[in-house]
Formats: C-alpha cells, structure tokens, sequence
C-alpha cells in the first residue's frame, strides 16, 4: 500500500481502445462525471468525443438509461442553451411544443437532437459543466425527496379516519332522510401507517424533472440578459420580455387550474421550489466540481451537507406497463416469433396494466397527475351533487364534498405531488392497486385529519355551511 501511494492506478494504463470502450459503456451521466473527475486519461478522452460520450452516457445502455425520457430531453435543452442556443423561434414554441409535453403526455411534442450533431465548434468544457450540474442535481433530488419523507414518517404526521366505514361522503344516517356523511360528526381513530421504504424510480424523476427546468429556465434567463441574449435565443422582443417576467411553473400552467391531468406538474414545480426556498436561507455559493466553468451558469441552492457525503443510488425503473395472459408486454413480444405468440394471446385475452403501473411505478407514470392531486381535485371541487327529481334519495354520481375550495398548500408540504400511489396507499390516503377504480370519498376524514383546525373551520365557514360537522380530533 504505501509503495504504490502516490502513484497511478493501473486504470491510467489501459488500452486507449479499452478505455475508450469502458467510457463509451457507462450506464449513467454520475459514474461518468465521477470518472472523468478521477482518471485523468478519461477526462482527455472526454475531451475528444464529448458529445458521443456525454449522450452514450444520458441515454445508458440500449438506450434505456435510469433517466426519464423528458429528463433527458431537459438536459439536452441545457446543453444547447450553455452553446447554441435553444433551437426554438417564439416563446410559445419552446413552451407549448417543448416544455408542456414533457409533463402532459397528450400534448404534441418538439424534441432536441442528439449531441452527436454538435462536433463541429463544440466546447468539450460545457459538456463538463452539465454533467458538474447534473452531480449537484442528483443531491438535490435526493435531499428534496429525504426531507418531504421526513415530514410523512415523523410524529408530527398523525392521520386519522372515521371508524364507521359504512358512512361515506355520498351516505346518511337514514334511509328516510338524505344527510351528506360530513355533516355528522365523528370521533377520529388514528391511522396505522406504513412505510413504503426509500423512493421509487417515479417519485425521484417527478424531482430530477423539476429540477432540471429550474436549470433550464434559470440558464436560460441569463443567457437572455446576456449582450448577444437576442441572437441566442433568436426571439422576438416581446417575447424576451414576456419571458423574463414568468416564473418557472408558469411555463407549465394549464389554462384552467381545476382540470385533471393539468394541475400535477404545476404542484410538483411548487414542491421542490418551496424545497429550494428552504436551503436558501443558509445557502453558500457552490463550487463547481470540474472547473469554474460552471460559475458561468445558473446556480440552484447547495444541498444539505450530509447529503453531499452520501452515495447516491437511483432506483431501477419498472418498466412492464401491460400485461396479457399473465405475460409482459414490451419490445421485444413485438418481434418474431412474440408476435405470433401476441396474436393467440389476444385471442382469448385483454390487456390489463401491470401492479407496477396500478400502483403509479412505470414511466407512463410520469404524464399522469400523482395520486395526492387527484384525490385534491375532487376534494376541493365545488361540483354539485345532482339528484333526481321524483326521488329524495340521490341516484347520480355523488360530487360534493365537505372541504370544497380547500388549498393544496398543506398538503404540498407533505410531498403529495411527488408521491406514487403506493406511499400514499400505506399512508392510508388513497386507494390501493386492487380497488383503485373505487370511490375514495371515505378517505376525506382521514384528509381532513391532516389540517389544522383553524384552517377547516376557516374552508367551511367559506362554504356556509351551518352543519358543518367533521372529524373530531382525539
């Protein structure tokens, strides 16, 4: 040990086309950063076929790396922006056709070339500086998922449910008599939670994607005051300065808050600012891993230290989205001889989603609002139950409920935008894989538990309900 301290590990001496294949078959954008920071022959390496390793890197093996798709497609944009400039000509083009689908599946979308199209005039420094970004990125993540876990494991979280099962939000105490579940009052039990374990793949790219378009719209907006910010983005005037006034979640706001499927990104951009809000305060400006180079650049808030001690895992990805017949569809039953196999199981089967994709685990994941938003929607809806005339007792859909107009601001604390339907299952929130097509109106007692009384009182006051009744705290 002490006669080779000091000197180069054998690593140094490989083979240029050895090391040159180890470079080119790192699976993700940390072990690459983390080479190219310790191997000074890789970093020469990376120095001449930057761009094809840097995507090699992004996309990981078979072009099925940890990193989400539109999390990709985000770090692309950064490199662009920190070279070319962002191959978009209005604001609303890199809004609507680029920004909004990497959120909304069912938006038409723009994407960005691969990196290899950049050799030509390309500095191997700004490719350094991304990956010093992305390294600070992943701590972030990691720190913005442990401390909304913190808040959901510890005893402060105390959620309660009504006892009595049978009495749901669309129910009364008599036959006879229609009275809405929420204006009786109840005794609330406390709620046997259970811990669903560290995060899953969904739930850290629902972080990594907000992170990165705060990078990306930061870096951008300093490229814009730049002298030459007209001929980097290539913009119209007025659309420079509607840009500069917009702040990162207007990017993604829908047209109309209330619609589902269009509230879960904007929720999700609030959590990890509200994240980024809280290290500001003992924020220090963070050094740049591989050079200064990244000083030029939009700087987000230095994690915790303890993170920065940490070794960092992403999770592996679920990635069977459907079954048939018992068996995974994917890729590779498309191709001779699966595909002669699918059309004798469509035969006698339909497909069914996967558990993984009941309990919110696949990629598909990502476009959908996270389970917390769509039980929110419907719990600050201010939809009217509607009843049939000839009759005292409703038949339609039942749509009221007891906490109509209630914010999600207390509920954003909680991390319920960022988490997959299985944690908020175990936190007895939401319905499980198996049921998940129920009514979740039961489990409003068990939401309404987790307010402050003043801010129920202050919701129900709003609605005017001289009934109120509730939950009562033990």
């Amino acid at each position: 040990m002490e006669r080779n301290r000091g000197n180069p590990p054998a690593f140094e001496y490989l083979a240029t086309e050895i090391l040159l294949c180890i470079l080119f078959y790192i699976p993700n954008l940390e072990t690459l950063c983390n080479l190219v920071s310790a191997s000074p022959r890789s970093r020469g390496l990376f120095q001449t076929q930057a761009p094809a390793l840097f995507e090699a890197a992004l996309n990981g093996l078979n072009c099925d790396g940890l990193l989400a798709h539109p999390v990709r497609e985000l770090v692309r944009a950064v490199v662009f922006v920190r070279t070319l400039g962002l191959p978009f000509h209005t604001l609303d083009e890199f809004r609507y056709g680029f920004l909004v689908p990497k959120f909304y599946s069912r938006r038409p979308s723009t994407t960005i070339g691969s990196l290899t199209d950049l050799q030509v005039g390309f500095d191997p420094a700004v490719l350094l500086s991304v990956l010093s970004t992305h390294s600070h990125i992943n701590r972030l993540t990691h720190a913005c998922l442990a401390s909304y876990l913190a808040r959901v494991r510890g005893p402060q979280f105390r959620p309660q449910y009504c006892p009595d099962a049978v009495y749901t939000f669309g129910c009364g105490p008599e036959e006879v008599q229609w009275l809405p579940a929420w204006k009786r009052s109840f005794v609330g039990k406390p709620m046997k939670k259970s811990d669903a374990g560290p995060p899953s793949w969904v739930e850290e790219m629902r972080v990594k994607r907000a992170l990165w378009l705060l990078q990306l719209i930061g870096d951008l907006q300093r490229a814009v005051l730049q002298k030459d910010g007209a001929t980097r983005t290539r913009w119209p005037s007025e659309d420079m300065h509607m840009f500069l006034k917009m702040a990162p979640e207007d990017f993604i706001e829908p047209s109309n808050l209330a619609v589902p499927s269009e509230r879960g990104a904007f929720e999700e951009i609030l959590s990890v600012k509200e994240f980024l809000q809280s290290l500001q305060s003992n924020e220090t400006k963070s050094a740049a891993r591989l050079g200064n180079i990244a000083r030029q650049y939009h700087e987000l808030p230095r994690p915790p230290a303890e993170v920065m001690s940490e070794t960092l895992a992403t999770p592996l990805p679920e990635r069977v989205e459907w079954l048939l017949g018992g068996q995974a569809l994917g890729p590779d039953t498309r191709k001779e001889p699966g595909r002669l196999r699918l059309r004798e199981l469509y035969k006698q089967h339909k497909p069914e989603r996967s558990e993984a994709r009941r309990w919110g685990q696949t990629p598909s994941c990502l476009f959908e609002e996270a389970p917390g938003v769509q039980v929110w929607l419907k719990l600050t809806s201010t939809s009217q139950l509607h009843m049939e005339d000839h009759c005292a007792w409703p038949k339609a859909r039942f749509h009221n409920s007891p906490l109509s107009g209630v914010r999600f601001d207390s509920f954003r604390r909680l991390g319920f935008a960022i988490w997959d339907r299985k944690r908020m299952h175990l936190l007895g929130l939401v319905n499980g894989a198996s049921n998940i097509h129920l009514d979740e109106e039961c489990r409003y007692f068990t939401w309404e538990s987790l307010l402050s009384t003043e801010e129920v009182v202050a919701v129900k006051a709003a609605l005017g309900d001289p009934y109120p009744g509730g939950l009562l705290r033990q």
